[in-house]
């Protein structure tokens, strides 16, 4: 990870471009890379999040994206951009991140602590999701500010400067640069429409167990 922010990106984000090869893109960006280290989602740890004993109900193959540094791992359905991503955590949960990979990449990207603030958005809402993330980046900076001199800041460097290299991020990669608010509404309401269709299976040892949604779908 580096911690220059500076790279270049278009100005003006393609809101339409489809989201074939946005994969590749994904995995050729430095500063996808550099970003998304910061939130905790290493691209250059798939083949880990491959190794995790997931299948899908379905038959369809999984498609490792990345792993957290605590090695849960983050997985595109059929292998297809154009179907769910979803996360698999140490509490045998899965959280689907979106219906393909576009949405999944524009809530990875545009929400730092997307798994910190994921259970006060399973039991307290969206919005109570927002503000919870909003305590936790103000409390980032503090520290990274309280403990460091200036020059080795590069935590509360990156969350001041966020906004910025957000919307350059998003460009680059041909996907919306949305607030944190609207991505916490939406992946409300896309996990639990898209869980009853997505079943995730862990398969080891010979044994076969269902793995329960984080977001199931509301009553």
């Amino acid at each position: 990870m580096t911690d220059d922010h500076g790279l270049t990106g278009t100005d003006h984000p393609a809101e339409d471009t489809p989201a074939a090869g946005l994969l590749a893109r994904l995995r050729g960006s430095e500063l996808a890379d550099d970003v998304l280290s910061w939130h905790d989602c290493y691209l250059d740890r798939a083949g880990d999040a491959g190794a995790v004993p997931l299948a899908l109900a379905s038959g369809e193959p999984l498609t490792g994206l990345a792993t957290t540094a605590g090695g849960e791992s983050f997985q595109l359905c059929g292998g297809d951009e154009r179907r769910p991503v979803f996360y698999y955590d140490d509490a045998e949960s899965v959280l689907v991140l979106g219906r393909d990979l576009a949405e999944a990449v524009e809530l990875l990207i545009g929400v730092p602590h997307l798994i910190g603030v994921s259970h006060t958005l399973a039991t307290q809402g969206p919005a109570a999701a927002t503000a919870k993330h909003a305590e936790m980046v103000a409390q980032d900076i503090a520290v990274d500010e309280e403990e460091n001199p200036p020059g080795a800041r590069h935590l509360s460097a990156y969350l001041r400067s966020r906004d910025e290299t957000h919307r350059r991020l998003a460009a680059e990669l041909g996907v919306r640069a949305l607030p944190v608010s609207a991505l916490l509404h939406r992946l409300d309401e896309t996990a639990r429409a898209v869980a009853p269709d997505l079943e995730v299976l862990w398969v080891d040892a010979g044994e076969v167990n269902p793995i329960p949604h984080a977001l199931e779908p509301r009553a």
